[in-house]
């Protein structure tokens, strides 16, 4: 995205050099001393990537990319945050903020790239999402209105288990978190490949990626002010927006519980039958090998067997034709040892192949046996 313009709030004149050497072909860098600066020339910028340290000077990134988020709620920004910390706390206090990412010390120039431009992509993608997100909300409200909170759960659980494919399985799952007007991102494996998922209008962001990662083996529910995680052996649910009111909280908490209970088993469920379907695969292609290997072993051990006759038939005309030749023994000695030795040669050949016949047939008694 050509025209987002990048922001950078650092004061220090040498992180300035190193940050403006990495990020010269990102696009147009813009560098700030100061929170006050940034902010008062931020809406000449947008759309914006902003870059901030998470101290700076007296201030704190957190607060600025607070005050960023709620004055600039309606545009295109972007925060990502420069530190040398990577504790769960950090990148909580980054995600309550409101941040995007984090960029690490020690820089690393490949992931620093890869997450600038991850994060001009959000931004371009923020507009038509800011449309289903309306959307999404307006269908939540209406579906929280028509029915329980127990009613949605029963709904979801159904739809989950008639779904044959793993996204009419999130669909599922979205239909009750959509009613209770949560924000999520679920997490999954699929087959051998980790997934996640956000609800419809919303884009993942790599910290809530990150919080998952580093939460799931902790505990089943795990939460931290507005945000939980409910963690099960195939997958995992992120909630960033639990209701404050502890009554409804622990209503939602229960039901959640159910929800991704079933929504496991079914994950579960469909990573056993794409196993099984593999195993078949599998067993059809071992099996049609197995008949392509024999087929070539028996043309080779024909071949072998025809080419042994026809040498020998050779050997025995070049017998009978060597005294009619009426040569010199001087010539005749010379044709003597020119065809041992071509004989020599032929047989070592045909040796060879007797032996990649016997390791053919080897494999193809290891595939039957597969």
């Amino acid at each position: 995205m050509s025209d987002c313009a990048i922001c950078i709030l650092e004061p220090d004149e040498i992180e300035r050099e190193i940050l403006e050497g990495i990020l010269s072909d990102e696009g147009t860098l813009h560098f700030f001393s100061s929170s006050a600066e940034l902010i008062s020339s931020l809406s000449e910028h947008l759309p914006a990537l902003i870059i901030t340290e998470t101290v700076i000077g007296d201030e704190s990134g957190y607060h600025i990319c607070e005050q960023i988020k709620n004055e600039y709620a309606a545009y295109d920004t972007a925060v990502l945050f420069l530190t040398s910390q990577t504790s769960v706390d950090e990148r909580l206090k980054g995600l309550e903020a409101g941040a995007d990412d984090y960029l690490f010390k020690p820089y690393d120039i490949i992931e620093f790239s890869a997450k600038i431009r991850a994060a001009k992509n959000r931004i371009s993608g923020k507009a038509g999402l800011k449309k289903q997100l309306d959307l999404a909300s307006n269908t939540a409200m209406q579906a929280m209105s028509a029915q329980s909170e127990m009613g949605s759960v029963l709904q979801s659980v159904r739809a989950m288990n008639e779904a044959s494919t793993y996204e009419g399985v999130c669909d599922g799952l979205f239909t009750c978190l959509k009613d209770y007007g949560l924000g999520c991102t679920i997490y999954f494996v699929k087959g051998q490949e980790q997934t996640y998922v956000p609800t419809p209008g919303r884009q993942v962001s790599p910290i809530e990626t990150q919080i998952i990662s580093m939460v799931r083996e902790k505990e089943r529910i795990w939460q931290r002010g507005y945000r939980a995680a409910y963690n099960f052996h195939h997958t995992s649910l992120l909630v960033l927006n639990m209701p404050e009111d502890a009554e409804k909280s622990g209503r939602l908490r229960d039901s959640l519980c159910i929800l991704m209970e079933a929504f496991d088993v079914r994950i579960d469920n469909l990573n056993q039958q794409q196993e099984l379907t593999d195993a078949h695969e599998w067993q059809h292609a071992v099996k049609e090998v197995s008949q392509l290997l024999n087929t070539a072993s028996s043309r080779l051990q024909t071949s072998v067997e025809n080419s042994h006759s026809a040498l020998r038939e050779l050997m025995d005309d070049f017998w009978e034709l060597i005294p009619r030749l009426a040569l010199e023994e001087d010539q005749e000695n010379t044709m003597h040892s020119l065809m041992d030795k071509a004989f020599e040669n032929m047989n070592n050949g045909l040796d060879e192949s007797e032996k990649t016949c016997a390791v053919v047939g080897k494999v193809i008694e290891r595939l039957n046996k597969m």
